[in-house]
C-alpha cells in the first residue's frame, strides 16, 4: 500500500514565497523591456515629451531685441519696455555726428525676465505642444544611423509673465511676431511647426525646429 505522506507546511510555504520572489522578478524584468521600449516607440506622446522637454529649456525670448541698444532715435516698442519698468532708457554722450544717442538697457526686473541661455533678450513665455498634427516612419538618419522622424504639431503658449500680456494689445507690439505668439486668438494654422526629432538613448528629441538645426543638451 503506498502511504501518502501529509504535506509538510514548512516546505508548502517556502516554494510559495519562492515562486512569489519568481513571479516579482520576472514582472519587474517585463516591466522594464515595456518601458524601455515605449520611450522609443514612434508615438504622439513620446514626440510630445521630445518637444516639450526642449521647449521647457528654451522660452520664448525677443531675439531680435537684445541689450544695451544705443539708437539715434527714440525707438516707440523699447519705450514700452520703459513703461513697463523692465528698460531703462539714458542719453549718452555726443556721437562723431554730433547728436546725442538713446541707450536703451535692462532693469533688475528685465534681468530677472531673460533666461540663463539669452540674458541680454526678454523672455515671454514656454511653447507647449496642443496636439502633434502628423509624423513620418523613422528612418535612418546621418552617418551614426540614428533613426530620425519628422513631426508637424501646434504649440501654444504657456507661462506668460503678466507685463508680456500687455504686449499683446500694444499698438507697437501686436503686429509683430511676439504679439502674435502672444494673442490668445491666433488660430492654429499659425501656430503649426515643424521637428526634425532624433531617437536618444532617453528617447525622442529635437534636432531642428522649422528648418534651423538647435542646441538640445539631450538631458
Amino acid at each position: 500500500m503506498v502511504q501518502i505522506r501529509p504535506p509538510n507546511f514548512a516546505e508548502v510555504i517556502q516554494v510559495a514565497r519562492k515562486f512569489t520572489v519568481f513571479s516579482a522578478l520576472i514582472s519587474a524584468c517585463f516591466l522594464f523591456v515595456i518601458l524601455g521600449c515605449s520611450k522609443n516607440a514612434a508615438t504622439a506622446s513620446n514626440f510630445e515629451d521630445g518637444l516639450d522637454h526642449y521647449f521647457q529649456a528654451n522660452p520664448e525670448c525677443t531675439d531680435f531685441v537684445r541689450f544695451p541698444r544705443t539708437l539715434s532715435y527714440e525707438d516707440p516698442q523699447l519705450d514700452s519696455l520703459v513703461g513697463l519698468g523692465l528698460v531703462t532708457k539714458t542719453i549718452g554722450p555726443p556721437e562723431a555726428w554730433g547728436e546725442k544717442p538713446f541707450i536703451y538697457d535692462l532693469t533688475a526686473a528685465g534681468h530677472a525676465a531673460a533666461s540663463s541661455k539669452k540674458p541680454t533678450a526678454l523672455c515671454y513665455g514656454t511653447k507647449r505642444v496642443e496636439r502633434i498634427v502628423n509624423f513620418t516612419e523613422p528612418g535612418e538618419g546621418g552617418s551614426g544611423g540614428t533613426k530620425e522622424s519628422s513631426v508637424t504639431y501646434i504649440w501654444r503658449l504657456t507661462n506668460i509673465p503678466a507685463w508680456a500680456q500687455s504686449l499683446a494689445t500694444n499698438k507697437h507690439w501686436s503686429n509683430t511676431d511676439v504679439g502674435a505668439e502672444l494673442r490668445s486668438d491666433t488660430p492654429p494654422d499659425k501656430r503649426k511647426g515643424e521637428a526634425l526629432m532624433v531617437l536618444t538613448h532617453l528617447g525622442w528629441r529635437v534636432a531642428a525646429l522649422d528648418g534651423q538645426l538647435v542646441d538640445d543638451d539631450g538631458q
